[in-house]
């Protein structure tokens, strides 16, 4: 009986070791799987990190060549602002000595100066002659009252505080020499043409205005006006 009991407890005592057995491998087993992934999503996010950090990388190198590509564009803009101003300043020099000298040319004899529409540019056995009509031009409060005068009080161009007033429809054919300078718009500049260029265009020069300047009534100088 005795031997008996010793021999159950021995075999409860052998079981017992072999169950904590088992479950000490299984526990070792299902720790290297866990492990395993662990070290899987740390790989992973390790390889995430770093595909983002070269994308920050080729971002931060893509925003330096904009920031100096936007250097050079300003320093560009601002060259050419300088240039503009320069020119600004030379052309209002130019116009300046440009009225100096028509007040000197107004004040010589012989010497008048007109403003005419050009209703024809003709050809007569080789010599050009353009047919002129005259007109008055007034600005200001004075082109105001000459459209009232005129009872032309709604006249559109009052608008651009100017008024061109023909009292009679004239005809005057005069020379246009070879040697004659010309000067037509180039939107609101003046731009200097040759004279077989101007007389080419026929079909462009009438009805547009000019000044135009006589020395002992030859033409001289045919310069296109500028209307608003």
């Amino acid at each position: 009986m005795g031997r008996k009991v010793i021999f159950i407890i021995f075999l409860i005592i052998i079981c017992t070791s072999l169950v904590v057995n088992i479950r000490f491998y299984y526990n070792i087993h299902n720790f290297k799987g866990s492990a395993m992934q662990m070290n899987n999503s740390l790989e992973q996010s390790v390889k995430q990190l770093s595909d983002k950090l070269s994308n920050t990388n080729l971002i931060i190198e893509n925003l330096k060549s904009e920031s100096e590509n936007l250097k050079n564009n300003n320093a560009e803009i601002i060259g050419k602002l300088h240039a503009l101003e320069t020119d600004s300043a030379m052309r209002l020099e130019d116009e300046t000595n440009i009225k100096k000298i028509y007040k000197i040319i107004d004040s010589l004899p012989e010497v008048s100066k007109k403003l005419a529409f050009i209703k024809e540019l003709r050809n007569e056995k080789g010599i050009y002659y353009l047919v002129l009509d005259y007109v008055n031009w007034f600005s200001g409060d004075d082109a105001k009252k000459a459209a009232k005068e005129d009872n032309n009080p709604n006249a559109a161009s009052l608008s651009n505080n100017f008024y061109i007033r023909n009292e009679r429809v004239e005809n005057d054919k005069v020379v246009l020499g070879n040697d004659a300078m010309i000067y037509e718009l180039n939107g609101a500049m003046l731009k200097y043409i040759e004279f077989n260029e101007f007389t080419s265009e026929k079909s462009n020069t009438t009805n547009r205005l000019f000044n135009i300047l006589f020395v002992s009534d030859k033409l001289i100088l045919l310069e296109e006006q500028y209307r608003p």
